[in-house]
């Protein structure tokens, strides 16, 4: 019934809107649920009204005048990429692709996962960040881990470039290991998929890495063809 009510306001009139955003100034210490209803509403129901105060609060430390905590600023970014998506990309391209701390903002996966949202609403091309964030040893883990994923279903040569290169990396992360070696299976032909893990088992020192190139190795060879065909 809440999402329900909530998606009535896509079509309510910006007074609503107004309204649904003076109640969520005066009512700070509301609980959590509440408060991104009503923020949620009023970004539905009058989105010109609500783009620079979602601006203002996820840039913002303090949360803006609607002070918002971490998470309400993170749903402001889910909401940005509905409501004004090219803005807000070309913002979190400069936030994520940097380098800079984003220790003030929202988690990095949450602003990555809404930069993916608004690119793909837009048609821009995500590669660019996405590699960067896949690469980026400073990075949150969920984030990079979220970027490899991508990678895999956004394959092109600059992607399976940084796959490559995380796939290599020596910095213990097995999980981002993995995945990486799991997007490369699912970009390339199973025969190059083949001979680049075996590459990479022969020269690593990870047994668990070892484990797990040799049981992709054995799957990829059952969709090889038999040899001399």
């Amino acid at each position: 019934r809440r999402r329900e009510t909530l998606e009535r306001l896509r079509s309510a009139p910006d007074a609503l809107g107004a309204g649904l955003l003076a109640r969520l100034e005066q009512a700070p210490e509301a609980g959590a649920l509440l408060r991104d209803g009503l923020l949620t509403g009023a970004a539905w129901a009058a989105p010109a009204l609500l783009e620079p105060v979602l601006f203002e609060a996820l840039e913002d430390y303090h949360g803006g005048r609607i002070r918002a905590d971490l998470g309400l600023r993170a749903r402001c970014a889910e909401l940005l990429a509905e409501i004004a998506p090219e803005r807000l990309a070309t913002l979190l391209e400069g936030v994520l692709g940097d380098g800079q701390p984003t220790a003030t903002w929202p988690r990095e996966e949450m602003l990555l996962g809404a930069y993916l949202s608004a690119v793909d609403r837009i048609g821009r091309d995500a590669l660019g960040l996405l590699t960067s964030v896949a690469t980026d040893i400073r990075m949150e883990a969920a984030a990079r881990n979220r970027a490899v994923k991508e990678l895999g279903s956004r394959c092109a040569p600059l992607g399976l470039a940084a796959l490559r290169t995380v796939l290599t990396e020596s910095t213990g992360d097995r999980y981002l290991r993995r995945l990486a070696a799991q997007s490369l299976i699912a970009c390339l032909p199973p025969e190059q998929a083949a001979q680049e893990l075996q590459a990479v088992l022969e020269l690593e020192a990870d047994p668990g890495m070892q484990q797990f190139l040799s049981s992709a190795l054995d799957q990829l060879a059952l969709r090889l063809p038999p040899a001399g065909r």
